[in-house]
């Protein structure tokens, strides 16, 4: 039986009151930089919620990601055309594959409108696990699909710069090198 004042949910441990922990970490704060993705709000999550955490993020932006596909022009727009974004992949998704036509139709019209974005693959695809931004200020860890995002249950971490400068110049240095012994997605 749970104590007084906790919630039970199914599939979520009783300790946790899953509505009020969604409800505290949906919109990122100057104390709280975790957002929670709940994935029933897909459209809410991507229209809002990513875009608060964009308006963080200093600088020119580099992204990684292990698979993109369609959806990933839809969240990479949410970024602007002022800075420069470079986004670095290894496979397309298994949807886009399959309807490889319409991706190439969407990928033209996608470079020809947001000419500071550039997209490349990277062979060693099994070398990218994480999905991650990195950023002059900060390193926003992302627990689902660029391609996806918002459509399933996840977090996406705002990790500011003194949290993580120990390592973020290797972070960078390893994007850097990777980058360029990619491929333009074209």
């Amino acid at each position: 039986m749970a104590e007084e004042g906790i919630k039970e949910n199914i599939g979520v441990p009783s300790w946790i009151d899953k509505k009020k922990a969604e409800d505290e970490l949906s919109l990122p704060s100057s104390e709280n930089k975790v957002l929670f993705l709940t994935g029933k709000d897909a459209w809410t999550d991507s229209n809002k919620s990513l875009p608060s955490i964009i308006k963080m993020l200093d600088g020119d932006i580099c992204i990684v990601d292990p698979f993109y596909g369609n959806g990933t022009f839809y969240t990479l727009a949410k970024f602007g055309k002022e800075r420069k974004i470079r986004f670095l992949s290894g496979q397309l998704g298994n949807e886009e594959r399959n309807n490889i036509n319409d991706f190439n139709i969407n990928l033209k019209k996608f470079k020809k409108q947001f000419k500071n974005i550039k997209m490349k693959r990277y062979d060693k695809f099994y070398e990218l696990h994480d999905r991650y931004i990195i950023a002059e200020n900060a390193l926003v860890v992302v627990g689902h699909g660029i391609k996806d995002f918002g459509n399933k249950e996840s977090f996406v971490i705002f990790l500011p710069k003194k949290l993580v400068l120990s390592f973020l110049p290797i972070l960078k240095k390893v994007f850097d090198e990777r980058w360029k012994k990619s491929n333009d997605i074209t």
